[in-house]
């Protein structure tokens, strides 16, 4: 949750994302137009020009756009195919107490293309500066346990195009505002919802809700549900009855809890066994035991397990259901030739640290791995002076039968820097690419 750290600080003028999200162009016929003398380098073809790009860095490419109309058009036609993550312009808004200044200041162009909004402020003078675009929002989330007033006459009463609503910091009985009447209401779009109440509280805080079961009851549109370990079991009783039957439960937090992960993945496995949801995604924190981990693994329908902290040494046994795993820092197991071989099924794996060595045993053995990213990757055998031996990692997997093919994600410095020094980021069954490519 990293957007309180974002701004509204872009320049509409020069990254207006309309040209990108509302044009379908063929760049072709840009290139080859003829009523204006082109420059020589609009004699390339696009295939061409997509070569150089990939030589380029992203702020390089985000230069070149700002040259011409023309560049600017192939560009961005370029970054939205290869790039999905960057985006240009007010794709996604951050609002911040005693920010809206910078809000007010934008031109009606550019308002008419925010569908989604972060306010981390529940003021009435705030919300009422963003009253003219809330009909037009797809994603909706307000960082806040300070909100006064009621929530869907000041808010969810104008989002009439509302598909994502995530709340956050939920400190008591009431999730936000003064009363839960939101919760009674229906929302024809909604298919995601979020309640975080940033995994806290005890036995002295009222933290069930039973509105929530009506809420669902009445949008059975909604088909995602993230939240924590500790607001899924203390409302345990909502869930258990009720008919709700999502696609995906999305559920973090610390595992350290009051309640013991013995009983909090019990309650997981008899919702699964009720139809409550058909997958669940779960992001674990801070894992002291042995047993808090086996518990961990025996939940039903875990298809995306990311382990954020683990304070013992352990391996992981084959999980049939798994498809993504990921792990925070490499030190936290020993044996990853035996965790590469117990990936049964599992096609991407996502590391936060760790050492280049620690990909041979995935490259090695992780059979139906196809895709890697690491955020941060020290030296080692297969990567040094900020370069990746491709070529070592290609042979490694070349020598697994039937192995998938590996694409490898890593931060744009690594990409370029084996780019420029090896010429090639794609071989048979290994290919390097840059995070940004990562969909």
């Amino acid at each position: 949750m990293s957007d309180e750290n974002e701004e509204i600080g872009n320049d509409a003028e020069n990254c207006a994302p309309g040209e990108v999200l509302n044009q379908l162009i063929v760049v072709d016929q840009i290139l080859v137009d003829q009523s204006i003398d082109p420059s020589p380098i609009f004699k390339l073809n696009i295939d061409c020009l997509e070569e150089l790009f990939e030589w380029l860095s992203i702020a390089d490419l985000c230069a070149l756009r700002q040259t011409c109309k023309r560049l600017k058009r192939v560009v961005d036609y370029f970054i939205k195919s290869n790039y999905p993550s960057v985006q240009f312009g007010f794709g996604r808004v951050v609002l911040r107490k005693h920010k809206s200044d910078k809000f007010r200041q934008l031109d009606a162009t550019s308002l008419k293309l925010i569908k989604q909004i972060t306010l981390w402020t529940g003021e009435s003078h705030e919300i009422g500066s963003i009253r003219d675009i809330l009909p037009q929002l797809e994603r909706f989330k307000i960082g806040t346990g300070e909100f006064d007033g009621d929530f869907y006459k000041s808010v969810l009463r104008w989002c009439t195009n509302l598909k994502d609503l995530s709340i956050c910091h939920i400190m008591e009985d009431k999730v936000i505002g003064n009363e839960n009447e939101w919760l009674h209401r229906e929302y024809p779009l909604i298919e995601h919802i979020l309640l975080d109440d940033s995994d806290i509280g005890g036995p002295g805080n009222a933290w069930e809700i039973p509105e929530l079961k009506i809420f669902f009851e009445k949008n059975p549109k909604i088909q995602s549900f993230s939240t924590t370990f500790h607001f899924l079991w203390e409302n345990r009783q909502c869930w258990l009855d009720s008919n709700i039957k999502l696609d995906q439960l999305n559920i973090q937090g610390d595992c350290f809890l009051e309640n013991g992960m013995d009983r909090i993945c019990g309650l997981l496995n008899t919702l699964y066994e009720q139809g409550f949801y058909r997958r669940v995604h779960m992001r674990a924190t801070f894992i002291y035991e042995q047993d808090e981990l086996d518990q961990i693994l025996s939940v039903r329908g875990m298809q995306k397990l990311y382990l954020a902290c683990v304070e013992i040494k352990t391996t992981l046994p084959p999980m049939t259901d798994l498809q993504e795993l990921g792990i925070n820092y490499d030190g936290d197991f020993d044996d990853f030739e035996t965790i590469a071989k117990n990936l049964v099924n599992v096609e991407r794996i996502y590391f936060n640290h760790i050492q280049s060595d620690t990909l041979i045993p995935f490259i090695r053995h992780a059979q139906r791995v196809r895709e890697i990213k690491i955020d941060h990757l020290n030296e080692g055998i297969c990567f040094e002076n900020g370069v990746i031996n491709l070529k070592a990692l290609n042979k490694e997997r070349m020598a697994l039968n039937c192995a998938r093919k590996i694409t490898i994600y890593v931060k744009e410095n690594i990409f370029l820097a084996t780019k420029w020094a090896t010429n090639c980021t794609e071989l048979g069954l290994v290919t390097l690419k840059r995070i940004e490519a990562m969909t």
